[in-house]
């Protein structure tokens, strides 16, 4: 009885060393105990170039959802009742996230790029503008800039980590590998990251286009139902993160963290 207690000890061993083993190649990734991911670095480097234009319109795929307490009309004359990302845009305008520019009515612009400068400062608003302690900006960020602080912050605290050679390209636009790393990044900052091994199976046709460092990243938005992808099941790793794309996965990422 001892002896068959051992074999089966170690067949169930074996079975998971060989289902952590085979998952880069079936579309998987692992994390370690601490967190972080096993491969190269969860931080949105290295930087690649955005595909969406302003004016496409690309949705991230998922339930539209409503905004908890529309206390106010839709104030951005460019989204409608109709629109996949109502009820996110309601949301990030309501809890002070982003706003539009112009007047008579202002405009959103859903399909316009996010930019990383833009997203670090809406996820530094959603943190709650919390005191910068010190002085950490990259070479590209000068004090003075509306978000100066925003990215002190997110590099105090392992949230942005740049793009190489102390530079931060506030300009450019964010890709969804880049935006998918830095919001496991901010989970991880609240405490809400993964913990312990495990590996779910990514389900998007273009798995192999994700880049190694953000395989994790990808795996968990997915799995927390913060990314759900773009028409034809693809996750379009370097394609560029649109505002209402931003919107979205950050109201999906708020639910996930309370439910956690």
């Amino acid at each position: 009885m001892k002896t068959r207690g051992i074999y089966g000890i170690l067949s169930l061993v074996i079975a998971a060393a060989t289902v952590l083993a085979l998952a880069p190649a079936l579309g998987m990734g692992a994390w370690a105990d601490d967190g972080a991911p096993g491969a190269p670095s969860a931080a949105e480097t290295p930087l690649e170039p955005g595909t969406l234009s302003g004016t496409e319109k690309s949705p991230e795929l998922g339930k539209p959802s409503a905004p908890e307490t529309p206390s106010a009309a839709m104030p951005f004359g460019d989204v409608g009742a109709g629109d996949w990302y109502y009820g996110d845009v309601a949301w990030a305008h309501e809890q002070g996230l982003m706003s539009g520019a112009g007047e008579n009515p202002p405009l959103f612009s859903p399909g316009a790029p996010m930019t990383r400068a833009m997203l670090v400062t809406v996820l530094y608003r959603f943190a709650g503008e919390p005191a910068v302690r010190m002085n950490l900006a990259f070479g590209d960020v000068k004090e003075g800039e509306f978000f100066y602080q925003a990215v002190n912050w997110a590099k105090e605290f392992g949230i942005v980590a740049g793009v190489g050679g102390d530079l931060f390209d506030p300009g450019a636009d964010i890709t969804r590998e880049q935006l998918a790393a830095i919001l496991l990044n901010y989970a991880k900052y609240r405490d809400k990251g993964p913990v312990g091994a495990w590996a779910v199976r990514l389900p998007f046709g273009d798995v192999g286009e994700i880049s190694d460092w953000a395989v994790g990243s990808a795996m968990w938005c997915s799995m927390k139902g913060i990314v759900a992808g773009r028409p034809g099941g693809l996750f379009d790793p370097q394609g560029a993160a649109t505002r209402a794309e931003a919107a979205a996965m950050l109201h999906r990422l708020s639910a996930a963290l309370a439910a956690d």
